[in-house]
């Protein structure tokens, strides 16, 4: 498995080098399908462990608890808000009076799990990262910045951070500092420690300090491999240190809020994956690995004691510069040791009935120990899926081996207090036979979310990559591409209104309610804007207003953008995917024609075939006329006729799929079939007119801002060209005028060249009506296309 050789200087492979690794196209669509397929069933199956009475989700709804299990609890609600859409029918935030799941009551449970909790105790060791994770996510933060309990989690978390004086007898175990690590990222995320409170800079010299100690323990642990060093390798600790090492190095907050860290060393991460995925078992499982908790109090040694606790400046939190320990802890005997509870590796003893647990086989061979191996490929998948998801797919056979495993592990059992009257689920494979287990399944249907967004993510970039497409931007959504699209005048149904006046309202606000609608049902208000990024989108105070205002339009996923050339509809479709951060692809009669003439309808088949896979992503199809013309037309063929039926049906199959918006651009509607016009097979079809006078007397005032003109200059120049404009835009009987037909490349020439005059004091109206009729002479608009432009302008339809 020596794939490393193979990297270039970066460490990275191209994506084009990678499509041979993927198997086929087929075999990662198919893939994906189950995936998709397993993780709908596990939402059903993680349902079923909730308890209404005690407001939380148990370990097995068998057993007759008195308590909630926190732990189920955390990782179930944490496992829904990985994908918030699928739990639309089952879960919400307020109480419907068991009608459906609350989140709200879940929330209230750990809340007064968290009043009474002992976090200094060996029981909250685990617990706590998991309760600061899932209350930062669900409580608005100024209710927890005031909850001092919870701020003393937040300390506690603060206080394990890992010593380098430790070396490898650390406190935690590479799980236990894995998780801590991100809680702490966690209430970073959601602004619980400001960057004025001290602790802010504690908190995050902390999870710098699982950064170095990961990079440390990553290195070592390939090294104890490769020396045959099977007595120290650990495939646990190898797993967990890339996790957090990838996690922490790719984090926005720790790159804005953190000290500079070493970028990330992708050779390493290749070769971790390598010796990962190799280690191996046939069934997908991976050895037991080092246990979940190192050390139990009051055994035979105890972990390492803390240093005195010393101020944190800029150099002493520096990781190149590490706080000076002055009294290394005399080294001590490392017993493993497992948590009391069989079946939660968090719960107090008295929380479980035996029923519901597992025996021992010995002292140190107690299931729940060790790291389900389900959560170990989930928390790979979700640190490189979406930043580096290309340095996964060399290894899809071995994803979907632990896929196969889910595939042929669920098991059930009776319940009576279940509405089915059964309980599906997972159990880890460390536990004896028994019955699903509530945190493990948990803990399945996450690994599962992250596989699939793994998947989409490959599929997407294989197809992009194949028709040029661009991804969407990193940042996400981002409404300054459409901010700054010049508008055109549009008449809808005998009223005049304007094209962005009908792509905002129509289009653009149902999509982003759609995409933010699943998140809301889920949280309070309060935490919209910091879980969901298009909440950020919404922000902007120029469509705050429309966009929280009441609409009853539905999501749109067709259209059609018809008009003149050099009308911008490209440009209108790339600002749309930027608006709401979706990727863009481009399919023109090149692409249907790549095979041959004589193959157009098997290559139309292949490019539907990909483009069905895509989501979140605007499509553009542009100057596809040959393949929908009329087919009444005597003078068709045969074969054209095909053609245009075999289009409108892939186009229908497209749009039933509702995950990307797709957008046929034309110059010329009126060749297209009946059938593709007519109302219901396209959401809309609008006229793409020229740039209105509004919106070119502000390109005017843009294009004068930039110049060092004073105030008084800019403002004559302005009320010059505006005046003039206005007094030109429509045409006289007598052919004067028509300066509305001048499109946006066109127009722009006009301007700019007004705007040169006025800084050398050459600007007059003269001057301005010379520069007007050269380009009316060269103008795009003109004698056959005039005529077609203005018959054209009242054929608009949504």
């Amino acid at each position: 498995r020596q794939k490393t050789t193979a990297l270039q200087g970066n460490g990275k492979k191209p994506f084009e080098e990678l499509r041979g690794e993927l198997e086929t196209f087929e075999k990662l669509r198919k893939l994906d399908e189950r995936v998709e397929r397993l993780s709908e069933r596990g939402t059903v199956f993680l349902s079923s462990f909730w308890c209404e009475t005690l407001s939380s989700f148990m370990i097995a709804p068998l057993k007759s608890a008195t308590k909630p299990s926190v732990t189920s609890t955390c990782l179930s609600v944490q496992a829904i808000l990985e994908n918030p859409s699928m739990w639309g029918t089952s879960v919400q935030w307020e109480d419907t009076g068991g009608e459906k799941i609350s989140l709200r009551k879940a929330t209230d449970t750990m809340r007064k799990v968290a009043k009474d909790a002992d976090w200094s105790s060996a029981v909250y060791r685990f617990r706590t990262p998991y309760l600061v994770s899932t209350l930062s996510r669900m409580v608005p933060e100024g209710e927890l910045m005031k909850d001092s309990k919870f701020q003393e989690a937040i300390d506690t978390l603060i206080e394990q951070r890992p010593h380098l004086s430790f070396h490898r007898k650390q406190t935690l175990s590479t799980y236990q500092r894995h998780k801590n690590a991100m809680a702490l990222l966690a209430a970073l995320e959601s602004g619980l420690v400001v960057q004025t409170d001290p602790r802010h800079a504690e908190l995050l010299f902390g999870v710098e300090r699982v950064f170095t100690v990961s990079f440390d323990e990553l290195c070592r642990q390939i090294a104890f491999w490769h020396a045959g060093d099977n007595q120290n390798f650990d495939v646990v600790m190898l797993a967990y240190s890339l996790a957090s090492y990838v996690q922490i190095a790719s984090h926005p907050i720790v790159k804005e809020q953190g000290r500079s860290l070493p970028p990330m060393n992708l050779k390493l991460v290749s070769r971790a994956l390598d010796l990962l995925f190799s280690v191996q078992k046939e069934d997908g499982t991976w050895e037991k690995g080092e246990p979940i908790d190192r050390y139990v109090a009051g055994s035979q040694g105890a972990p390492p004691t803390a240093p005195p606790k010393i101020p944190h400046d800029s150099s002493a939190a520096s990781i190149s510069n590490p706080v000076p320990v002055p009294v290394r802890p005399p080294p001590v005997e490392v017993r493993r040791v497992v948590p009391s509870s069989p079946a939660d590796p968090t719960a107090p003893a008295e929380e479980d009935d035996p029923t519901a647990g597992v025996r021992m086989r010995s002292s140190k061979e107690i299931g729940n120990s060790y790291v389900f191996f389900v959560d170990l490929l989930g928390e790979i998948v979700k640190a490189l899926g979406e930043k580096e998801p290309e340095l996964l797919a060399p290894y899809l056979e071995n994803i979907e081996r632990c896929v196969e495993w889910l595939e042929d592990n669920v098991l059930q059992e009776k319940s009576p207090s279940t509405k089915m009257g059964l309980v599906q689920g997972w159990r880890s494979n460390h536990l004896l036979d028994g019955g699903p287990v509530a945190w493990c399944t948990a803990q399945a249907v996450s690994s599962l979310f992250s596989v699939r967004r793994l998947l989409k993510s490959l599929l997407t970039s294989c197809i992009l990559d194949e028709f040029g497409g661009a991804h969407a931007a990193s940042e996400g959504a981002n409404s300054g591409a459409w901010t700054q699209l010049l508008d055109a005048e549009l008449s809808l149904q005998g009223s005049q209104t304007s094209l962005k006046g009908v792509l905002q309202p129509r289009l653009l606000t149902p999509m982003m309610r759609k995409m933010l609608s699943a998140s809301a049902s889920l949280l309070p208000r309060e935490k919209l804007k910091d879980y969901d990024p298009i909440c950020a989108a919404l922000q902007s105070p120029e469509l705050a207003a429309s966009q929280f205002a009441s609409s009853n339009h539905p999501p749109v996923y067709s259209l059609i953008l018809f008009g003149p050339p050099g009308t911008a509809k490209t440009t209108i479709c790339t600002s749309i995917a930027k608006y709401l951060g979706w990727h863009f692809v481009t399919i023109d009669t090149a692409q249907f024609l790549a095979d041959g003439l004589g193959n157009v309808a098997n290559r139309m088949r292949y490019i539907f075939d990909r483009l069905k896979c895509l989501e979140k992503t605007i499509i553009l199809f542009d100057e596809i006329e040959e393949f929908c013309q009329d087919r009444e037309n005597e003078r068709l063929g045969m074969e054209s006729r095909m053609l245009t039926t075999a289009m409108l049906t892939q186009l229908n199959d497209l749009r039933r799929k509702q995950k990307a918006i797709f957008i046929v651009a034309t110059n010329r509607l009126r060749t297209f079939d009946a059938a593709v016009t007519r109302p219901g097979r396209f959401d809309m079809i609008l006229f793409v007119g020229t740039p209105n006078l509004s919106a070119r007397v502000s390109r005017l005032k843009g294009l004068l801002s930039n110049t060092g003109m004073s105030e008084e200059k800019k403002s004559e120049a302005c009320a010059l060209v505006s005046g003039f404009m206005e007094a030109n835009w429509k045409e006289t009987a007598e052919g004067k005028g028509g300066l509305r037909f001048l499109n946006f490349a066109e127009s722009d020439v006009l301007l700019k060249g007004a705007v040169s005059e006025a800084v050398d004091g050459r600007l007059t109206e003269a001057s301005l009506q010379t520069s007007f009729e050269a380009l009316r002479e060269t103008a795009t608009i003109q004698g056959a296309v005039k005529e077609e432009y203005v018959s054209s302008e009242r054929m608009s339809r949504v």
